[in-house]
Order: structure tokens, then C-alpha cells, then sequence
């Protein structure tokens, strides 16, 4: 069932400046985007808002799936989140952007919770909590390390997967990077909000559900996600390492299980790359293994104290 109209057909000008645009980005999404779309409408945020969904080159039936529902439709042919995500923000008719990926599927009040937090702060920036459905014990050990927006939050950045910016925030910072068409945009945006002073705060309330893929998809993204970083840091010319991103998770993963030291760090990781029994499951180990850089990274030990 369709749920009834809002957003941008809420009654809504066509000029008329809205509270929230909600920007989906979506390639080859059809057996999610339905179920998020219809979350995504069916808010209980008395406000007014848009659904944005951004069709990213797919060649399935995403965009037939997209259609069925009263939100605003485009097409973006680059490949890329990043670029999916600056086209919808470039069509946003909202004061405050809020990204959500097409597979994650906000709760009822989602924005209410985020409207409270900007009526009442002055950030321009928010994480929300993302909640894992339908998960093993090792799934959920790896996904909820890897997707703890709290810790995240603490370390100056936010998954764009349940982000909140104000939309001119977006705009000073210059939107995200399009030649890192894979993946880590994310990432890179943070550090440029982190270097101009802006903080990200972690809003517990304002939660997505997420049903982890499978196991081998997840550390085929790991290594995706490396490379891309790899990118990133030839592009930016930074005096970061390209593995940045794993010296980060690894420090978190070790300050949380084992008291922010690195040791064992890599017995864990050579120990889920066995018990896994498949060869992409090894990156596992090399994320944990980065946890022993950690020690030695004056910059983080002192944004993680």
C-alpha cells in the first residue's frame, strides 16, 4: 500500500522553502528502495518535507519501483553516491538535508527527532543511530562497529547513510567529491566539515534500520571502500595516510574491546579471516590489524583521549 501523499506535494509551493529534503541516492535497488521510500513518507514530522530519490545509472527496475510513489524522481547518469547525492541536494528545496541510503529504513519520528535537535542547537551537522535487523553474531559484532555513529560522531564525522546537514552548510563545504565515484565520499566530506570546525553531533533517537548483507558482500565492500581511500589520498595529495579510515575503526574497535590498545588486534583479525573460511573475509584482518597503528598516530590518540 502507497502511503498518502507528503513533502513536496504536501501543499507545498513550488518555491515555497521546506523544513527538510530527505535525498536518496539508488543504483540497482529494487528489492529495497520500496520499503524505504515508504518509511521515508510515512514520518510523523508535522513539519514539511521532500523525498528526493536519485536514480544512479541502475539497470534494474529501480526507477520503475522509484515511481510508484509521490516523491520527486531524478536521473543521475555519473556514477557515484557522491554524485547522486550533489544533484539531489542541487534540486532541495529544504533548509536541512537529510541523507538516507536506499537501503536503510528510518523509524516514525526519524525527523521529528532531528527537527528537535536543530530548533534547540546551533550545529549544522547530526548523525543518526543506525539499528541492525535480522543479524548473526558475528554480523552483528563487524556491522555495528563498523556503523556506531556515536563513535564516529565523537572523531568529527557521520555516515551518510542517516546524516543531517543544513543545506547551507552542504554548500560552503562545496558538496561532495564526484571523482570518488566508488565509495569513502563520505569520509573525505567529514575531514574538510572536521578542518573548518564544524561538529557532528550524534542523535540517538533519529534511528535507521538496516539488514546487513551477506557476509562476502560486506568484506567485497571492505576492499572497495580501501581502494577508494587509496584514491582519495593520490587526488587530495594529504599528508594522511590512505589508510586513515582504518587506522580510525581499528583505534575505536580497540578502545572499545580492548582498552584502546592494538594488542591482539591482529590475532582477532587472522582469527575471523579462519573462522569465516572465505579469502575475502582476510580484510577483516587488515582492518583489525590497523588497530596496532593506532598507537603510534599522535593525531587521533588525541582526538580519541
Amino acid at each position: 500500500m502507497i502511503p498518502e501523499k507528503k513533502g513536496w506535494e504536501k501543499g507545498c509551493g513550488e518555491k515555497e522553502m521546506l523544513d527538510f529534503s530527505v535525498v536518496i541516492p539508488a543504483r540497482n535497488a529494487e528489492k529495497t528502495i520500496g520499503r524505504c521510500i515508504e518509511t521515508a513518507l510515512a514520518q510523523n514530522y508535522k513539519g514539511k518535507y521532500e523525498v528526493i530519490v536519485v536514480d544512479n545509472d541502475s539497470k534494474d527496475a529501480t526507477a520503475e519501483a522509484i515511481k510508484k510513489f509521490p516523491v520527486k524522481y531524478l536521473f543521475c547518469k555519473k556514477k557515484g553516491a557522491g554524485a547522486a547525492r550533489n544533484l539531489g541536494v542541487k534540486n532541495a528545496k529544504g533548509k536541512t538535508i537529510a541523507f538516507l541510503d536506499s537501503d536503510r529504513f528510518p523509524e516514525k519520528n526519524w525527523l521529528e527527532e532531528a527537527g528537535k535537535f536543530f530548533k534547540k542547537n546551533k550545529g549544522n551537522i547530526a548523525a543518526g543511530k543506525i539499528k541492525l535487523e535480522q543479524n548473526t553474531l558475528v554480523k552483528k559484532t563487524l556491522m555495528e562497529i563498523k556503523m556506531d555513529q556515536k563513535l564516529f560522531a565523537e572523531t568529527g564525522f557521520g555516515l551518510t547513510c542517516n546524516m543531517f546537514i543544513k543545506k547551507k552548510t552542504f554548500q560552503k563545504l562545496g558538496g561532495f567529491d564526484e571523482r570518488l565515484a566508488v565509495t569513502s565520499e563520505d569520509l573525505e566530506f567529514g575531514e574538510r566539515a572536521f578542518s573548518i570546525g564544524e561538529k557532528t553531533a550524534y542523535l540517538e533517537h533519529a534511528v535507521v534500520k538496516y539488514k546487513p548483507r551477506q557476509l562476502h558482500l560486506y568484506f567485497k565492500n571492505e576492499f572497495r571502500r580501501g581502494r577508494a581511500l587509496a584514491q582519495l589520498n593520490f587526488l587530495r595529495k594529504k599528508a594522511l595516510d590512505c589508510r586513515h579510515e582504518r587506522i580510525d575503526r581499528g583505534a575505536l574497535i580497540a578502545k572499545k574491546f580492548l582498552g584502546g590498545k592494538g594488542k591482539g588486534a591482529v590475532e582477532i583479525g587472522m582469527f575471523l579471516a579462519i573462522a569465516l573460511g572465505t579469502k575475502a573475509a582476510c580484510y577483516a584482518g587488515q582492518a583489525f590489524e590497523t588497530a596496532l597503528l593506532a598507537a603510534d598516530s599522535r593525531r587521533r590518540a588525541k582526538l580519541l583521549g
